[in-house]
């Protein structure tokens, strides 16, 4: 009755902007066990083009519909209810002094520093660099090293989290909290993501977030100036276990492979979201098979019965 479902794995949180879930090329969003909303009353809502396609257990739109559906795409519930932001009210963690965890990492390995940034390059004599959680001002980058990560909190401020030149980041147990100006996400093509959230504390559940009050993108200090939004177009991102909850601009998937395909289950809520090329957008929701928590508001409802309250 108040036009929610009773397995959301997807809200595009717009309340009025035309292509809050923009697909084109040969995109596609898989989610077969879930349902997806788009919140914008816009008469373009939901814009499928194409050959892009939706695969979802239930498709709905606060507003509007252009596509057609096929074997795979229901038709989509139009004007809809919209629904509140499930996790607008989630605490975030703290944020640390740049100076108590701020370093950069070099050929030689790591050191404490003052740097506006923690910079990973590759270099023959390094195969792979460790890092702790701790608050990265200025941005993470990792141009062509790997590096794998300490369970714990990383404080991403005021700069990239990126990952490019096939470089790789993986880590159990890791959550990021993006906060300042500029901060993105940037996952180019060659890269190599396999990440899952923390089982407990601030961020337990919670594999990024982004600070609502994160100002409007500008050109970044670090790395190329980006597509307006989070970006992922890497090739290798097939296991993101736990919510990506980027309230503060859209996500952008692009590229030629499937993303998050291999993980236990994901969770995904964004300003908006825009898929072009051929990437596969992969919303698994075997909840029971991970002991990473599903955050409350999303996921599978435990009492999907109906009461009056007024």
């Amino acid at each position: 009755l108040v036009g929610e479902a009773g397995n959301i794995c997807m809200i595009g949180l717009s309340g009025d902007a035309s292509n809050t879930i923009y697909m084109a090329s040969r995109a596609r969003i898989t989610a077969a066990k879930c349902a997806i909303y788009s919140n914008s009353k816009s008469t373009d809502s939901i814009v499928v083009k194409e050959s892009a396609q939706v695969t979802a257990d239930f498709l709905y739109s606060a507003g509007g519909f252009k596509g057609a559906p096929t074997d795979t795409m229901k038709q989509p519930v139009t004007d809809a209810p919209q629904i509140g932001d499930p996790l607008a009210g989630r605490p975030m963690p703290r944020v640390g002094m740049c100076d108590e965890n701020d370093f950069v990492v070099t050929d030689t390995g790591a050191k404490n520093g003052k740097s506006r940034n923690a910079k990973v390059k590759n270099a023959p004599a390094v195969v792979t660099k460790t890092l702790d959680p701790g608050t990265y001002c200025g941005g993470l980058v990792i141009d062509g090293g790997n590096v794998e990560l300490r369970p714990g909190i990383y404080i991403i401020q005021d700069g990239l989290l990126e990952v490019s030149n096939g470089g790789s980041m993986v880590g159990e147990n890791v959550g990021f909290f993006l906060t300042g100006e500029a901060t993105k996400l940037n996952f180019e093509a060659k890269s190599t993501i396999d990440l899952t959230a923390p089982k407990s504390g601030a961020m337990s559940g919670m594999l990024f977030y982004a600070n609502p009050a994160n100002p409007q993108e500008k050109p970044s200090k670090m790395g190329k100036k980006l597509k307006k939004g989070h970006v992922i177009e890497s090739d290798n991102a097939r296991r993101l276990v736990g919510t990506i909850y980027l309230p503060d601009d859209k996500l952008v998937v692009d590229g030629n492979s499937p993303v998050a395909d291999r993980s236990e289950y994901t969770v995904i809520i964004a300003k908006a979201f825009q898929l072009d090329n051929g990437p596969n957008l992969v919303i698994q929701t075997n909840y029971n098979a991970s002991d990473i928590p599903v955050p409350d508001g999303v996921g599978p409802k435990q009492d999907t019965s109906v009461r009056l309250l007024h």
